[in-house]
């Protein structure tokens, strides 16, 4: 697409595409990549589990591609962008929901396990 916009070739919306893929790019990559690391890495400091997983679920997996996707689409869909905009980014809500619910199930586990713990500890 870059040569496209560099040779401002007629039809390619270069102002479109340098404004609005850098959104479609972070949100889509990055977020993927949180959804993937973060529960692992909370997994391992909270429960100090040698064997955490990556996260992430289908869930998160087909909104965050399906938001990126709407992003790209509204990139080239002029009439529908603020339409494709925010059912993009109503699907990226979705997905940080789906990967929030699951780092909330980790330091729930992790809270049961402190306090079991504790209540070994404590003389009855």
């Amino acid at each position: 697409m870059a040569p496209l916009v560099i040779l401002q070739t007629p039809g390619v919306p270069g102002a479109d595409i340098e404004a609005t893929a850098p959104q479609a790019l972070v949100y889509g990559w990055m977020l993927q990549f949180l959804y993937a690391v973060a529960p692992y890495f909370l997994a391992r400091w909270l429960l100090r589990d040698p064997d955490a997983r990556l996260g992430g679920n289908w869930l998160s997996l087909v909104t965050v591609n399906a938001g990126g996707a709407l992003i790209w689409a509204s990139i080239f869909l002029v009439d529908m962008r603020s339409t494709l905009h925010g059912v993009a980014y109503l699907l990226l809500g979705v997905s940080l929901l789906a990967a929030a619910w699951q780092a909330g199930v980790i330091t729930m586990a992790a809270l049961r396990q402190a306090e079991a713990q504790e209540m070994q500890a404590v003389p009855q």
